[in-house]
């Protein structure tokens, strides 16, 4: 049996060498695939559909970022793009600017613009930008199903970039459509974002004070996932977390422990399992709906 063990949440974003073995046709939807595989023999699916700009042939070699492992397990890979790379800046035709409803349901102004592909993009929060002899700057901010996600060239490298930590502030609460109880924040250029309040209404974040978050990603439907600082956890430290199961999940030992708002924590793929009421010693790597993403520190046992 293949234990494809190195793609786990800790590699998150980074980037691993494929060949495309073939095309298929899964039998729940209509689409067609590429079948990837990697040194291993360990075999992933993209659909075709999102890269036929790309011009993959059967036989080829390609890089594949590790986008994302969902709580089924499944694993999503991210071909890189040909031709653009996040976090650079490159030129755009321009073709128009449009006032929309976004998807978290605010008026916003973004700019039409086309790639080298010959395929449409658009520019968020495009109010303040100009096309200068008929092209516009953007910085590719995030690539993602062969979609590009762009924002001005300028003071957003500094600001509203994946991975900034940056400030915002409450400036109100709402019932959102697709989210349910939101806090409704802003950032300094007035750029209006949500989070959910189930998932921070223990940080005692108050309205119209400043706070700092991260930028975490840009989402697929074109918003981005903002994610407090923790009140308590600092990525890159180590703290003790009590034991409550050590359950076998697909072949992998897992240790479930509580943080400090008792809240349940996976600790995924390690050595050994652990009798109830243990103390660990684990590292935060990272942050996620409010509860820090951990692993086992190296001396992990108290």
């Amino acid at each position: 049996m293949i234990r494809c063990t190195k793609y786990n949440k800790t590699n998150t974003g980074k980037v691993y060498n494929f060949t495309i073995l073939k095309e298929i046709a899964l039998p729940y939807n209509s689409l067609i695939y590429y079948v990837i595989v990697d040194d291993k023999n360990c075999k992933f699916t993209i659909p075709k559909t999102s890269y036929q700009h790309y011009n993959f042939k059967i036989g080829q070699s390609i890089k594949c970022s590790l986008d994302k492992i969902n709580c089924s397990g499944q694993i999503f890979f991210e071909p890189l793009n040909p031709y653009y790379n996040e976090g650079s800046t490159y030129n755009f035709e321009f073709i128009e600017f449009k006032t929309i409803e976004n998807y978290l349901g605010f008026t916003e102004q973004i700019c039409i613009v086309k790639d080298v592909f010959g395929k449409q993009q658009h520019i968020r929060n495009a109010q303040n930008i100009k096309p200068v002899n008929n092209s516009i700057k953007a910085l590719v901010g995030y690539i993602k199903k062969g979609k590009l996600f762009l924002l001005p060239d300028s003071a957003y490298r500094k600001i509203l970039t994946p991975g900034n930590t940056i400030d915002f502030k409450i400036v109100s609460e709402d019932k959102n459509e697709r989210f349910g109880s939101v806090y409704v924040l802003v950032d300094k250029n007035e750029n209006k974002h949500v989070i959910p309040i189930e998932f921070y209404n223990q940080y005692s974040i108050k309205k119209q004070e400043w706070f700092r978050a991260i930028v975490k990603k840009f989402s697929s439907k074109d918003f981005f996932y903002i994610e407090p600082l923790h009140p308590i956890y600092t990525i890159g430290k180590t703290y003790s977390f009590k034991t409550i199961h050590s359950p076998t999940i697909n072949n992998y030992n897992n240790v479930l422990v509580k943080d400090c708002f008792d809240n349940i924590i996976v600790v995924e793929n390690i050595m050994n399992s652990f009798e109830p009421n243990s103390e660990l010693i684990c590292e935060v790597i990272d942050l996620k709906k409010g509860k820090p993403i951990i692993k086992l520190a190296t001396t992990s046992l108290i």
